[in-house]
């Protein structure tokens, strides 16, 4: 009597390879469409990154020019750039190369040249839009944003600032020179207990530093208004 071939039992006699075969064939779509998915998603990102390296060479090259006009005090072709020469400012960097360390420079250096021009107030709002960089490269911009705010008489925020400068990299350069100028700024905005706390720390942490024979005499100084 003859029999049949158990479905089951024929399914596992065939050779493993024809099956791999089989599901490639079935499946092909599947694969091409998520290998073109993955394909894309990896060219775009090395597309992004060679975008955004060329995006930053540009406008570091654009920024020299720019800090070329700054630094002969040419300070209105350095914010806007001179049309005949084609060339471009630092506000036009910052909006156009947005996110590039570039940018983030040009928001620094406008500032400057909007204090240079006597604009106190352009001065500040294109300060804020900068991002200090870490180590003592940083001191630099935070402290002339006090000086803005100083200027500005908000002396409670130039105190707050100035501590920022000096905590940013401890040191015993400038560290003490801004622990100073944010007791003068807490002086003027009539904190005197955080004047007088800035000052003890400065003569008890730093007592070989240069600034403080001026933290001492201020402190007699606070010690008499806040009595």
């Amino acid at each position: 009597m003859s029999t049949f071939p158990n479905p089951a039992e024929q399914e596992e006699q065939v050779d493993p390879s024809v099956r791999v075969l089989q599901w490639l064939t079935d499946n092909s779509k599947v694969l091409i469409i998520s290998a073109a998915i993955v394909i894309t998603g990896i060219a775009g990102l090395v597309g992004w990154n060679l975008y955004s390296e060329n995006r930053e060479q540009e406008a570091q090259i654009l920024l020299a020019t720019a800090e070329g006009y700054l630094s002969v005090g040419l300070y209105d072709a350095a914010l806007n750039g001179v049309e005949s020469d084609f060339t471009l400012g630092f506000v036009q960097i910052q909006s156009g190369y947005s996110g590039t360390k570039a940018a983030n420079l040009a928001s620094y250096y406008a500032s400057i040249a909007y204090y240079e021009l006597g604009q106190t107030d352009l001065a500040l709002q294109s300060i804020q839009s900068y991002k200090p960089v870490k180590g003592i490269l940083g001191v630099g911009p935070i402290a002339f944003h006090a000086k803005l705010l100083e200027e500005n008489g908000s002396f409670l925020a130039a105190g707050d600032r100035y501590m920022d400068a000096a905590t940013w990299s401890d040191n015993e350069g400038t560290t003490p020179d801004f622990m100073l100028q944010a007791a003068y700024s807490y002086q003027q905005a009539g904190d005197y207990d955080t004047a007088l706390e800035v000052v003890g720390q400065l003569i008890d942490d730093y007592p070989q530093s240069l600034y403080v024979s001026q933290a001492k005499s201020l402190q007699g100084k606070l010690l008499v208004l806040n009595s």
